[in-house]
């Protein structure tokens, strides 16, 4: 067993052996078990034992489409509606959209420093942009930066890579101030970029990678927006070459989380496989989807020897993709967010 410090939840990653045979009374002071990597011939007993196998990262991914009407066309009139709201505000706000490709030295460090004061505020936020400075100034990468102004002061800036060996506009790094935010800049922002790619005739687009637990170091209203502008996760090492495989996890406490979290899970039920060859194309991830669900754990209450409880539902939001519950421990259970209860 080896315990550490994952972005403020303390973990104690065990092996197949110590995960399916320890005792109901070895509880180490940790917030989350883990076990990396489990060969597939073991989630079975794994589920069992109450741990939720999940990859590591998911990527989101979505086609381009042929305008953006079609694109519009996919998404809820709710998502619609907070779209046309965001470009009148930037109307309102006079905001001046510009497109630096590749990226001009002013146009990367005025985003870093953005994007610094935003990471900031987070509770448990990482820097990633700043060592890729270099690599974000370098033509060859094929970044580009689309940033909005008001006056002279930037307000917000999305950094993208097209990866024409993967047909697709990655978006890399998000960055806007609090006000932006608030009057839905970065949607406006994103179609910039969504119209950029379909002017490149990339036919997918990505809006980065994310922890498949979110309510540590990303919020779980970050896995709303992502699903609200029509996009769907992939295990990430599925599509891209990348060290950061599935693991299993069962949770002890929730301090260290939000309230509620999300954990995008594999969905064990389905009769089918839940694991697919590396390095998949990104049509072939979405044409036949690694059946995924959304598990949301919530604290049910003060009482630390609450007993365990388990609950199943599913409403699949996009294709092969369910809400469901699972076994919990020590006060935790699974809500419903369709009945808030």
């Amino acid at each position: 067993m080896n315990i550490s410090d994952d972005h403020g939840i303390r973990t104690a990653t065990l092996s197949v052996e110590e995960a399916l045979h320890r005792s109901k009374d070895d509880r180490p002071d940790v917030d989350l078990l883990r076990v990396d990597d489990p060969a597939p011939e073991h989630w079975p007993a794994l589920e069992e034992s109450g741990f939720i196998l999940k990859p590591q990262w998911i990527t989101w991914v979505a086609r381009a489409e042929q305008d953006e009407d079609t694109y519009l066309a996919r998404l809820s009139s709710r998502e619609c509606k907070a779209i046309r709201k965001a470009r009148r505000a930037a109307e309102a706000d006079r905001v001046q959209i510009g497109v630096h490709e590749p990226p001009t030295e002013e146009a990367v460090d005025g985003f870093l420093r953005l994007y610094r004061r935003q990471i900031a505020a987070m509770r448990h936020g990482v820097d990633y942009a700043h060592a890729e400075r270099d690599a974000l100034l370098d033509p060859a990468n094929c970044y580009l930066v689309v940033t909005g102004h008001v006056d002279n002061d930037l307000v917000g800036a999305v950094v993208c890579r097209s990866n024409r060996a993967r047909d697709a506009m990655i978006v890399r790094f998000t960055a806007t101030t609090p006000e932006a935010r608030r009057r839905r800049l970065n949607r406006v922002l994103y179609l910039h970029a969504f119209s950029i790619a379909r002017k490149m005739q990339l036919s997918f687009i990505s809006l980065g990678s994310d922890p498949a637990l979110y309510g540590a170091l990303t919020e779980p209203g970050l896995h709303s927006f992502k699903t609200g502008l029509g996009f769907s996760p992939v295990p990430e090492h599925h599509i891209a070459e990348d060290d950061d495989k599935d693991e299993a996890i069962l949770i002890l406490r929730a301090s260290a989380l939000t309230d509620p979290a999300l954990i995008v899970a594999y969905d064990m039920t389905r009769d089918r496989p839940t694991f697919a060859p590396p390095r998949r194309a990104i049509a072939a991830a979405l044409d036949d989807p690694v059946p995924l669900r959304l598990v949301v754990v919530t604290v049910a209450g003060e009482d630390d020897a609450q007993p365990l409880a388990q609950v199943s539902s599913r409403v699949p939001p996009i294709p092969a993709f369910s809400l469901g519950c699972a076994r919990t421990v020590d006060g935790l259970a699974w809500r419903r967010p369709e009945d808030g209860t």
